[in-house]
């Protein structure tokens, strides 16, 4: 039960992490915006 509970642990851990590491998934990251999304890069 403790390597389940170590797992979960981490599980909860990995999902805040995520977003930041993937740029795709930063709504404010203009970087990633591409040029098509205009709006998104003039803001």
């Amino acid at each position: 039960m403790a390597h389940n509970a170590a797992t979960g642990a981490v599980g909860v851990a990995a999902p805040p992490v995520q977003p930041p590491l993937d740029p795709s998934q930063i709504p404010g990251n203009v970087y990633h915006v591409h040029p098509s999304d205009g709006p998104a890069s003039v803001s």
